[in-house]
């Protein structure tokens, strides 16, 4: 048979040559002698060109593995005087010699052997399968075949001088040296005692069934059917209360149950005409328990810390001065682990019977561990899931005051109130009602639970809806005896200002005191008026129907006299001639004044209008200064406005002059000012995106900014078009914008500041949709040499990072044609890049890692610490299985070599440090025994042996205190075995002690 190469031990061919072939089990070695023959014939693939010697050539670049200072073969390379530059050499020459020889010079594979494995193994039901082995046995035959020729070409000295071979790697034994022992015997018969193995050999070929037709049969069954059954109807979305919640799952239960018990019954059919010796049973029970198990991941995932939504409605409910659930978090928590227990047993019994055979499958149990293990880790999510329903309340617990704040309320109101007191409760009540409405959701979906608050919240904004009915009837009370306050204070001054002066004196105090009224007294009564009216116009503002049903026919009537009063004090005091004739020419004066100013406003307004003509984007700093201008004026004007309307005020007059010129003007010009800077800065972004250099753009920022330029140009279009940016817009103007197309519609339709709008916003939609994709791809900081090597493939041309490169090259040059190739690429480098900090990342955390020592009581030595230890050795866990993660990635292929070379390192840290730890805890326990006198006497032997190794321990810990960084442990030469060897001696020590 060929020979077996030892590249891929174990492969499936292996296997199946030696334990499947009928010739495998008849086979004996013996010993043979093979005769010293020279080479008769000159294989043609030596005549091939050698390969000349090159002095001072480095190959150990050829290889990945280097040979370390003191390794065994180191130490094997020098004592036999072969220099590590020769052996790297040999190496290279035997694998260039190795990979040379043609396939022609090799024997063909026996169809014999193929049709035996397909034979043994039922090939043709497997085609796939076959494929691959036929592919596996056919490479290591070849390379076995290889190994034969090129040894036996060896053994000719004159060979090995030729090709510069001076011995062979990994020689193979000469056939019959080393005698074969195993089940099939040695030469001379079956070793002692192994007689009833051949019989036992012959009934487990009879028996074992591993590859049976039933076997394929039951699973495409299961597989095409029920592969996918589970016990649980988890909710993907609906809300359902508790009680639906665990029925769902109990009636999922029994229909699963009802379809394997169907399930059995095609097993049974399957199964009738085979012996109920080979009947699978391990795997059905396989497949039925693997129904409990996927609806234990499944439980396990849908009550997962991550995973999980709302599915049980609860509500909340008022109770007295508390707010509590309408069902427990008790009831919740039994009842959910309930239904986990019930699934898990909820297809124990189940049997099936063929010709009077029952069997009954083996069912999975609460007592396993993983079954336990899965209720713990679902108790335990439950009742985190629960603490925060209580967490969920929490904010409900500032509103359970208002259950009882209309008793607090009704004590208040007795007192005397002031208006400070009553606006602050009446807000805070408002307040409060709101902050229900605002913050107070109708439903709080969590983790596993959703809870309705729609009652509870109606409830608290009822409660705060009386105590503001209390409230507004106190406020009502007072505001009734201030506005009778008011009637007789207007009273009092009417009866002072209708006294006859009788002397100059009187007439002097009657001018003072009309004219301080009229400065101060006025004023206050009818702020007082405004504040009486405010309220009533806040009243009605808060609830309308509310203060329909409270107000009286004495409030109305109140209402009514003051506001006669408001209404008729100036004429019945300011009725003076003299001062009526001064107040006339003041008036005059200032309308004239005012007047002024309107005309100006209107030049102004004229010369906004004038802008809708504009739409040259040549003339964009010219259209900027014209309107920087207008806005400078709007400025002043308003300046203006504001002295005019505090000198109607001061006359008196009810309504001030609201100035619509001005404010249409400022209205008009906004969507100009915001039109023309757009365009201004659009113009520098696409100068600086264009012919700056492409390398150092950011293509988020320029994204966010062209999204936002194309926003602005759009809305400024549709402004403009439905009439904007003019003082006075005409009626047949406002049009359906959305119906509207620029290029339907005639030119003299379209204002020039929409169609300059229009072209900004094609300008960032060309932007956007061609050119930064390809600023995406090509902008990618991740990206490397490699990946600019395959993009300067794709495109066809050299492409690299350099200043000179704009994006406007890039256009013209018709890079994105290739944009979905480039993208690739860049996503790729991305995902390259998250690997590579990762990797560094890792390495970063053993830079600063040091030991921490402790004094091992009074004997001057040092010792870990108990938590540094465990802390390096949890670190050493946590990054192999972080980089076995990142070399399963895609993404991982450019740091295959590193992660391997990182994943070989720890590996061994953590094999020092685990033996390490075994060491300082024998050491630190046998210190004591041997610390006392007695001891040397009874153990002369190991008390020897314990000082040797107490020796190299202190002398150990010493030199780890001078160099504390963990990562410096793997310099140390011959570490490991030193650890070892003294941990072995101690462990020995031990031992003989009991």
């Amino acid at each position: 048979a060929p020979f077996v190469g030892m590249e891929d031990p174990g492969s499936p061919s292996e296997r199946i040559a030696s334990s499947f072939t009928g010739s495998a089990s008849k086979l004996t070695w013996k010993p043979c002698q093979v005769p010293r023959r020279s080479l008769r014939w000159q294989p043609s693939f030596l005549e091939q060109p050698f390969l000349e010697a090159r002095g001072g050539e480095n190959y150990s670049k050829h290889f990945t593995d280097q040979i370390e200072v003191d390794s065994p073969l180191d130490l094997e390379l020098r004592e036999a005087q072969v220099s590590q530059a020769q052996f790297y050499e040999t190496l290279f020459r035997y694998g260039y010699y190795f990979d040379t020889i043609p396939n022609s010079y090799l024997a063909p594979f026996s169809d014999r052997w193929t049709l035996n494995i397909q034979y043994r193994t039922g090939g043709e039901e497997f085609p796939e399968l076959m494929e691959r082995m036929w592919e596996e046995v056919l490479h290591d035959y070849r390379q076995a075949i290889r190994k034969v020729i090129i040894e036996h070409v060896l053994k000719e000295e004159k060979a090995k001088k030729r090709t510069g071979i001076f011995f062979v790697p990994s020689p193979m034994p000469l056939w019959g040296t080393q005698a074969f022992l195993g089940i099939e015997g040695t030469a001379g018969g079956l070793p002692e005692g192994w007689e009833s193995i051949t019989s036992r050999r012959t009934q487990m070929a009879n028996l074992l069934m591993p590859c049976s037709s039933a076997s394929a049969t039951l699973l495409d069954l299961w597989h095409q059917k029920y592969d996918t059954l589970l016990l649980v109807d988890l909710p993907s979305g609906d809300l359902m209360d508790l009680q639906a919640f665990c029925a769902a799952q109990e009636q999922k239960m029994k229909t699963v149950r009802r379809s394997l018990e169907t399930w059995l019954g095609e097993v049974v059919e399957v199964l009738k005409p085979y012996s109920p010796n080979c009947w699978p049973v391990t795997l059905l029970c396989t497949q039925v328990r693997g129904v409990v198990d996927r609806s234990i991941a499944a439980f396990l995932q849908f009550f997962g810390p991550q995973q999980m939504d709302a599915f049980l409605r609860v509500g909340l409910q008022a109770q007295g001065s508390e707010i509590e659930l309408t069902t427990s978090l008790e009831e919740i928590e039994v009842s959910l682990v309930q239904v986990f227990k019930d699934f898990v047993v909820s297809l124990s019994d189940l049997s099936f019977t063929v010709d009077s055979n029952t069997v009954t499958l083996w069912s999975v149990t609460l007592e396993e561990a993983y079954v336990q293990e899965a209720q713990a880790s679902i108790t335990k999510n439950i009742l985190h899931n629960l603490e925060r329903v209580e967490a969920a309340l929490a904010p409900f617990d500032q509103f359970k005051y208002l259950l009882v704040e209309d008793v607090r309320i009704k004590k208040l109101s007795e007192d005397t109130l002031t208006q400070d007191c009553v606006m602050e409760e009446l807000k805070t009540l408002r307040a409060v009602q709101q902050n229900i409405r605002s913050k107070c959701a109708e439903e709080i979906s969590l983790h596993m639970v959703s809870i309705q608050c729609s009652h509870i919240n109606e409830t608290l904004r009822s409660k705060a809806e009386e105590a503001i009915h209390i409230l507004l009837d106190s406020i009502l009370r007072h505001l009734l005896l201030r506005n009778d306050h008011l009637c007789n204070s207007f009273e009092m001054v009417v009866n002072q200002v209708v006294k006859k002066p009788t002397s100059e004196m009187e007439l002097v105090d009657l001018e003072m005191y009309i004219e301080e009224f009229r400065n101060t007294g006025l004023n206050e009564l009818l702020r007082e008026f405004d504040s009486i009216r405010e309220w009533l116009s806040f009243l009605f503002t808060c609830e309308n129907q509310l203060m329909l049903g409270l107000l009286k026919e004495k409030h109305f009537q109140a209402i009514y006299d003051s506001a006669h009063w408001v209404g008729s004090i100036q004429e019945r005091v300011f009725h003076g001639t003299n001062l009526k004739r001064e107040r006339e020419a003041l008036e005059s004066k200032f309308k004239e004044q005012r007047n002024k100013f309107l005309e100006d406003l209107e030049g102004y307004n004229e010369q906004v209008d004038q802008l809708s003509e504009c739409g040259n984007l040549r003339q964009v700093d010219e259209y900027l200064e014209r309107i920087q201008v207008l806005k400078n004026n709007f400025t002043r004007a308003h300046v203006e406005a504001e002295k005019l309307n505090a000198k109607e005020k001061r006359f008196g007059w009810e309504v001030r002059s609201p100035f619509e010129q001005l404010k249409r003007g400022e209205h008009a010009l906004e969507p100009h000012f915001a039109l023309w800077t757009l365009a201004y800065n659009m113009e520098e972004s696409m100068r600086s995106w264009m012919k700056g250099p492409m390398f150092h753009i950011d293509p988020t920022k320029v994204d966010f900014e062209v999204r936002f330029m194309r926003k602005e140009a759009v809305r400024l279009r549709d402004l403009f078009l439905a009439g904007g940016g003019v003082v006075y817009p005409a009626e047949h103007v406002k049009m359906d914008v959305l119906a509207m197309d620029l290029e339907d519609e005639p030119e003299e339709k379209i204002s020039a500041p929409a169609v300059v709008a229009n072209q900004l916003n094609q300008q960032a939609e060309q932007m956007q949709e061609t050119h930064l994709k390809l600023l995406y791809a090509l902008c990618n900081q991740c990206l490397q040499g490699r990946h600019w090597d395959q993009i300067s493939g794709t495109l066809g041309t050299p492409l690299e990072p350099d200043s000179s490169f704009t994006l406007a090259k890039a256009i013209e040059q018709d890079i994105g044609h290739f944009i979905e190739d480039l993208q690739e690429i860049s996503d790729a480098a991305s995902a390259e890049y998250q690997v590579e900090l990762a990797a560094d990342a890792m390495e970063d955390e053993w830079k600063t890692l040091s030991f921490t020592f402790e004094s091992w009581k009074s004997t001057g030595a040092s010792v870990f610490t108990e938590e540094k230890l465990h802390k390096i050795c949890q670190l050493l866990d946590d990054q192999l299985q972080r980089t076995t993660e990142l070399k399963g990635l895609m993404a991982a292929e450019p740091w295959e070599e590193r992660l391997d070379d990182w994943e070989e390192w720890l590996q061994s840290m953590s094999e020092i440090f685990s033996i390490w730890g075994k060491l300082q805890q024998l050491w630190t326990s046998l210190e004591v025994l041997f610390s006392g006198r007695d001891i040397y006497k009874q153990l002369p032997a190991d008390i020897q042996t314990f000082r040797k190794v107490d020796k190299y321990w202190r002398h150990l810990m010493s030199n780890l205190q001078s160099h504390p960084l963990a990562r410096d442990v793997c310099k140390m030469p011959q570490l490991l075995e030193n650890l070892s060897e003294n941990q072995q001696q101690l462990q020995a020590i031990r031992d003989r002690l009991g």
